[in-house]
């Protein structure tokens, strides 16, 4: 994962380009589907319709985000400008839920007056044809969304795999009607439509809120810890309070390094700072460790191999000091 973010971060420029190719793809989708609801007059090509709209306007904000979001940090700006792509994402699962409320408002009344579905053969094809390259178009930017951390291309990889999956229940509904002549069909996959991606939009509300918040993500500390114990040396005693969080593609990372409380503050300092340079080489990325140095206390004696301690209150057990995730994220022994 934490080679995956510095390939993000070298890669940019790249994620803007993919963004560009979003917006066209929603162009062209968008066209698509309008064509086939004038075709049609269909309630449930109307309700795909009308997510495609929302596909530009979710990426255009996200081209604007993932721009904003490459700036390097500034003096207004000290952490840099990441967050905005949660906005971003926030803002796709805002406009979700209005697609789905505008779908429900044009679809129940007519599940009392259903009108009559034309030309469904031309209809069905254009369907097909947007929802094959909304499902490519949305694995694709999931899949490097995921693998970079980035919110913004998560967002409209999901979005465009929603519309995938609305799609092809408008495709369903228009051939029953077809195959049935029921018209009220129409407006009830219209009707499901709006549900479905309401609950794709309160999901990826969900998620945007939990990272503003800076939720904590196990699966990044995991990876720190794992760094960690690579990188670990006999006179760095303890880590605890490990909190890590990503801004665009740069994680900051800050923790506490227990040292030897006989060390003089140059020798503690410098040893800050080689701890976090080697956490840094060993993840292989361009990021930011803020290290606290701490001095030992008597508890962590016998769990302590540094040689010739002149304070030392009991021998060493011959286990060092456990560095798992666990305890890397907790408070650290009591005084």
């Amino acid at each position: 994962m934490m080679q995956e973010l510095n390939e993000s971060a070298r890669l940019g420029a790249g994620k803007q380009l993919v963004m560009r190719g979003v917006l066209a793809l929603a162009l062209i989708l968008l066209g698509l589907k309008m064509t086939a609801w004038w075709l049609t007059g269909s309630q449930a090509v109307f309700s795909d319709a009308a997510e495609s709209v929302i596909n530009l306007i979710t990426g255009a904000f996200g081209l604007f985000s993932i721009s904003l979001a490459a700036k390097p940090p500034d003096r207004d700006h000290p952490y840099g400008h990441g967050k905005i792509e949660f906005f971003a994402a926030g803002l796709s699962g805002a406009l979700i839920l209005a697609a789905a409320a505008g779908i429900l408002r044009e679809a129940v009344p007519a599940l009392r007056h259903p009108e009559s579905v034309n030309r469904l053969g031309l209809g069905l094809l254009l369907s097909a044809a947007a929802g094959l390259a909304n499902c490519f178009a949305g694995a694709y930017l999931m899949r490097r969304g995921r693998r970079s951390s980035n919110m913004t291309l998560v967002g409209e990889g999901k979005h465009l795999l929603a519309d995938t999956v609305t799609t092809a229940g408008v495709i369903v509904g228009l051939v029953a009607v077809r195959l049935t002549g029921w018209l009220v069909l129409d407006p009830i996959v219209a009707c499901l439509v709006s549900v479905y991606i309401a609950w794709s939009g309160l999901g990826l509300l969900k998620e945007a809120a939990a990272r503003l918040m800076d939720e904590a993500d196990p699966v990044l500390l995991r990876h720190l810890a794992e760094a960690l114990q690579q990188v670990r040396r006999p006179e760095w005693i303890e880590i605890h309070q490990l909190r890590a969080w990503v801004s665009g593609d740069r994680p900051h990372i800050d923790f506490h390094l227990t040292v030897p409380r006989t060390w003089n503050l140059r020798r503690a300092h410098d040893s800050q700072d080689e701890l976090a340079r080697a956490l840094l080489a060993q993840l292989g990325i361009d990021g930011e460790a803020l290290v606290h140095a701490d001095p030992c206390t008597e508890d962590l004696c016998s769990s302590c191999s540094v040689q010739d301690c002149a304070v030392r209150s009991e021998p060493f057990s011959g286990t060092e000091h456990s560095w798992t995730l666990p305890s890397m994220v907790s408070h650290g022994s009591p005084d």
